[in-house]
């Protein structure tokens, strides 16, 4: 894919997906649909990578998740402070690599490469997009997921993932 100049995400009640838009710097936008299942994904595989490398590479997860209880139009501009979203979407004719339609993602991976995250989203018709976000971009990404999702009653932001700790023991009473 081309450099990424703005993520715009909005939920779909009818649906219930989200609505992922992507613009390139190249005037092309990419329309995708992500389900539940596939947000939570990411947003693990995010985490997981974060807490994996310890400072040696993005961590995204920790500052989106503080991030996303704030307000949000629903974009995320590429390079700016995560989970803050001053500029709107801009809605113009673009061209549509994918399609008129959102096409359906069934599965993502992510893997570090250097001080990025290249994530590549595998669609039902098997075509794959693939992205590399720098650490803030990352950040940003999980942030308007997580807002997102809490427009749809997803749960996220309640269901955060927790460093694994001992088992506790049962108690029978």
């Amino acid at each position: 894919m081309s450099s990424i100049h703005q993520i715009n995400a909005s939920f779909s009640a009818v649906q219930d997906r989200i609505l992922l838009r992507i613009a390139s710097r190249e005037d092309e936008e990419f329309r995708l649909w992500i389900t539940r299942r596939v947000t939570r994904q990411l947003i693990e595989m995010m985490s997981a990578i974060g807490r994996g490398t310890a400072g040696a590479g993005p961590e995204p997860v920790a500052a989106a998740s503080a991030a996303a209880g704030a307000g949000s139009e629903g974009t995320a501009p590429v390079r700016t402070d995560p989970g803050r979203f001053a500029q709107r979407y801009e809605e113009r004719a673009r061209q549509l690599p994918m399609g008129e339609e959102p096409v359906l993602v069934q599965s993502g991976q992510i893997e570090p490469e250097g001080n990025l995250l290249r994530v590549r989203l595998v669609m039902v018709d098997q075509r794959t997009l693939t992205m590399a976000l720098g650490q803030d971009e990352a950040r940003a990404l999980v942030s308007l997921l997580l807002q997102t999702a809490a427009r749809g009653d997803w749960g996220f932001l309640s269901e955060r993932p927790v460093e694994p700790g001992p088992v506790p023991r049962p108690a029978y009473h």
